[in-house]
């Protein structure tokens, strides 16, 4: 993190917190069944987290470079280093900025 998204920092270590406590021991199970899987979800929890801070403008030109790089070529050529998950993982981030770019645009009006 880096001195960067401070908000989404105590957002990620508060649910992580809450995430690791016995009562989700089943959610837990549902969601990962090794260490390694533990840890790609880890990761790409942070990812999705960290996306929704829009005013990190590093991070927004990361997330477009990135696009860019994975979904601007052509379907039968997939760059070197490329995989499925690098792909489904920036799906995610960008959705999650997507959400979090419509919830603050929507009208209030009661």
């Amino acid at each position: 993190y880096k001195g960067r998204c401070l908000v989404q920092q105590e957002a990620v270590r508060a649910v992580w917190r809450l995430l690791m406590e016995p009562t989700y021991c089943d959610l837990r199970a549902a969601i990962y069944h090794s260490e390694m899987e533990k840890q790609h979800f880890r990761s790409v929890f942070v990812r999705c987290v960290l996306a929704s801070d829009l005013s990190d403008k590093e991070l927004a030109s990361s997330l477009a470079r990135r696009w860019e790089e994975y979904y601007a070529v052509d379907d039968e050529e997939e760059p070197a280093g490329m995989s499925h998950e690098s792909r489904a993982t920036l799906l995610l981030e960008s959705i999650a900025q997507a959400s979090y770019m419509i919830h603050a645009l929507q009208d209030w009006d009661v």
